[in-house]
């Protein structure tokens, strides 16, 4: 996807390292990613939930968004944030491999 790529220019440190995938929802300006990672460490649902609010609370404050909330894409209609974590779709398989 076009969000891969650009990744990917951001943090060329990542290049080759992951994937994209793009999934259509019924929103002219709501969009998804599905973000799968691989940790050093072990990890587990809460901990990276909880890495990704304090990310929201700090240097990613009025960027990051991390919402308990059952919503619908049409919920995220107007939202002021450019990246909104859908905190209880969290996973991990295994102990490293992660998915926001």
């Amino acid at each position: 996807t076009g969000a891969a790529k650009a990744m990917s220019l951001v943090m060329p440190e990542l290049k080759g390292k992951f994937h994209g995938i793009a999934v259509r929802v019924p929103t002219p300006n709501v969009s998804l990613v599905d973000l799968a990672v691989m940790t050093r460490d072990p990890v587990s649902a809460d901990t990276i939930n909880e890495a990704l609010r304090e990310a929201a609370a700090s240097d990613l404050k009025g960027i990051l968004s991390v919402t308990e909330q059952e919503l619908v894409s049409s919920d995220f209609k107007g939202n002021p944030y450019s990246s909104i974590v859908d905190a209880p779709l969290t996973m991990v398989i295994g102990d490293r491999h992660g998915k926001v």
